[in-house]
């Protein structure tokens, strides 16, 4: 139970000034075209409709077939259980919206540090470490460079 406890504490507490004072994560890739095209792919859903392509970007650009996108990953539903109220264009996010989708990143990348951390303290689990070596090792691997600078680009 602590090795499923203790990383999801981790998460949430290295995430604290993301979620705690309402900010969300807005910079680079995030905001130019993730939010986008998050939107592009809720707009459609909500629709009825399959989201395969759209004609907002470029010449025209397919949204399903877009692995950035990953509109087949399970873990993207937390996108689509929370409501999106305003409009979104290529310069940012505004309104309500913003707020919406920003909550759902946060929720997701910290699902994401969460999972990770308990992913290894099984795979050391079952190495036969000690519970605590295996702890920490989930909290090196869960809160490490790698993992925190990946935040960018969300599976």
């Amino acid at each position: 139970m602590i090795l499923w406890l203790i990383p999801a504490l981790a998460a949430v507490l290295a995430t604290w000034p993301m979620w705690s004072a309402g900010h969300i994560p807005y910079y680079r890739d995030l905001l130019f075209q993730y939010y986008p095209w998050q939107h592009l792919v809720q707009q459609s859903i909500r629709s009825g409709q399959w989201p395969l392509w759209t004609s907002d970007l470029q010449c025209g650009a397919p949204l399903l077939a877009n692995i950035q996108l990953g509109v087949w990953y399970p873990p993207k539903l937390l996108f689509s259980l929370i409501p999106f109220l305003g409009r979104i264009t290529a310069s940012g996010a505004s309104g309500a919206e913003s707020a919406a989708i920003g909550h759902a990143m946060v929720a997701f990348l910290i699902l994401h540090l969460w999972w990770g951390s308990v992913g290894m303290a099984k795979l050391l689990m079952a190495w036969k470490a000690h519970p605590v070596g295996a702890l920490i090792g989930a909290l090196a691997f869960g809160l490490s460079t790698f993992m925190t600078t990946r935040l960018e680009f969300p599976p």
